[in-house]
């Protein structure tokens, strides 16, 4: 039952349908004409592509084993989550702005020669300018059509809105000139082209910076080339393929721009906090030092490792040169006992094995001699005299040297009793006095090689600050077919031819559902009973 109500509703809508024969007709021909006419006016649309590859400049050759593994195991090897990061970067508000600021994209201008109507981009006879901010604050769209006059001057006529509706004018003005408007003053400005242009009429629409950066960024295609790669791929759509190109290497320019501004940013950093650190570290480096030149002026000699073994010698040299003063007294101490006993100079004087003293041996020489003198000489012999004499005098001297020998060797006791006593003491102190050295030529050579380290990072950092490479390889410049792209406008006709048909049908099919009159047995197919129902028309038959 289904099956048949449709196939009736079906020869209803068809009767419909050639009831609006005539609305086809005018339809699917107004349509036409629209698609001509868009075909026409439509500007070409070239696709601009460029491609760069995201390097890490962190992950060089200083990385070692360590970096290939890294670079072998991530998709990539500079990883995806870091590519994603990378395009949100160059997919930004802040580069859309900075390249719609470089290049101007919120003055379109656009003229027709023979007919056809094409953008100018570098081949534009005049520039509109504004005072600075003016974009930044520009509220609507406008149009400002210049009409270039056979006498060098021109006529300029701003509009605004699909009305057209005046809001500055200027009639045969030589330029540069000022066009007053509602909205603010606008310039135009010859260029060189100006002499030489074969455009007579040239129409530029404006707005505002943020609008073309908000069409800039509905217009761009920015995504990864590859999967299994690091490369970034920008497209863009344009009416002129100077144009195009120019937008993407921009848009790669911009974002290598604001990389690089961020790498110089933080060597900044770096290279003021390396300053702040060396400064300290040079301070401490220099107290070290003066602990140490201090520490060698006064204990210097615990600095050397044989120290110990020096005090030690010192200590035993200091005892045996005491053991020998003191025999020196007691012998002389000996000797002056024996001479002042001896009144007459009659006994021999003491000798001690290693110890000699010429006084004593010409003492006792001279009392060997006065003995042998005494067995054949009388009392008043002249040379048992002369002996006496001479003994007299050695006596004499003896005395005073043997005095002299005492108190020096008791000086020498003396002396050496105090090195003995430091150089024990001292030799106590050694470990605590070598740690006190090894801490401080420790302590030295950690900040020098702190300050090394110092030094090359913030030379590696200086190197950053003043580098120009930057983080996006552009290894395929924006490039452009030399035809433009049409499947944007073939599918615009298709889709108005299509309304031109479907537009009427659907106007048919309303008129349809508001039949409500009975004028063919199709019309009782509703009510099932079509096929017991004839049409009487008071004939016979």
């Amino acid at each position: 039952m289904n099956k048949t109500d449709n196939v009736l509703d079906l020869r209803r809508l068809w009767r419909a349908m050639k009831q609006l024969r005539w609305i086809y007709v005018a339809s699917v021909l107004g349509f036409l004409v629209l698609a001509v006419v868009y075909w026409l006016v439509a500007l070409p649309q070239y696709k601009a592509s460029g491609m760069m590859l995201v390097e890490d400049a962190d992950m060089g050759g200083g990385a070692g084993d360590m970096g290939q593994m890294m670079k072998t195991f991530s998709i990539g090897g500079f990883g995806g989550a870091a590519v994603d990061n990378e395009m949100l970067i160059v997919g930004s508000h802040d580069v859309a702005m900075k390249v719609v600021k470089n290049l101007q994209l919120n003055r379109t201008y656009t003229a027709r020669l023979d007919g056809e109507k094409e953008v100018l981009w570098g081949n534009s006879p005049i520039a509109v300018e504004a005072a600075p901010g003016y974009f930044d604050t520009l509220s609507v769209a406008m149009k400002v059509t210049v009409d270039i006059l056979d006498n060098g001057n021109a006529d300029i006529k701003v509009t605004k809105g699909l009305l057209r509706r005046t809001v500055g004018e200027a009639e045969n003005v030589a330029l540069p000139a000022t066009v007053k408007t509602e909205y603010g003053d606008l310039q135009v400005l010859k260029t060189a082209e100006y002499d030489k242009t074969p455009y007579s009429t040239v129409k530029v629409s404006v707005c505002s910076y943020e609008f073309a950066c908000k069409q800039l960024m509905k217009i761009w295609f920015i995504d990864v080339a590859s999967k299994l790669g690091d490369a970034i791929l920008v497209e863009y759509d344009a009416p002129n393929r100077q144009m195009g190109m120019d937008v993407v290497n921009a848009i790669m320019s911009e974002y290598n721009a604001k990389r690089l501004a961020r790498t110089h940013s933080r060597a900044a950093e770096e290279v003021a906090y390396y300053d702040e650190a060396i400064a300290k570290l040079m301070v401490e480096l220099g107290e070290v030092e003066k602990k140490e030149a201090k520490f060698l002026s006064s204990d210097g000699m615990f600095a050397n490792p044989e120290t110990a073994s020096m005090l030690a010698s010192t200590a035993m040299s200091s005892k045996m040169t005491n053991i020998q003063s003191q025999q020196t007294i007691d012998y002389y101490e000996k000797v002056l006992a024996a001479i002042r006993a001896d009144t007459n100079g009659e006994k021999f004087v003491p000798v001690v094995d290693g110890m000699t003293d010429a006084n004593v041996t010409a003492y006792n020489d001279a009392i060997y001699n006065k003995h042998q003198l005494q067995k054949s000489a009388t009392a008043n012999n002249t040379a048992l005299k002369r002996m006496n004499e001479r003994i007299d005098m050695l006596r004499g001297v003896m005395i005073e040297t043997s005095e002299k020998m005492i108190a020096k060797s008791r000086n020498d006791i003396k002396a050496l009793s105090n090195v003995t006593a430091s150089a024990t003491t001292q030799l106590v102190d050694v470990p605590q006095k070598t740690m006190e050295y090894t801490s401080l030529v420790r302590d030295k050579s950690l900040k020098n090689a702190l300050y090394a380290f110092l030094r090359q990072s913030r030379e590696q950092s200086m190197l950053q600050l003043y580098s120009t490479s930057t983080l996006g390889f552009v290894f395929e410049e924006a490039y452009c077919d030399l035809k433009p792209d049409n499947m944007k406008k073939y599918i615009i006709v298709v889709v108005l031819l299509m309304l031109g048909l479907i537009l009427p049908t659907c106007l048919a099919a309303l008129m349809m559902l508001r039949h409500k009159k009975i004028t063919d047995l199709m019309d009782l197919a509703k009510l099932g009973v079509e096929s017991q129902s004839v049409v009487f028309d008071g004939s016979k038959a």
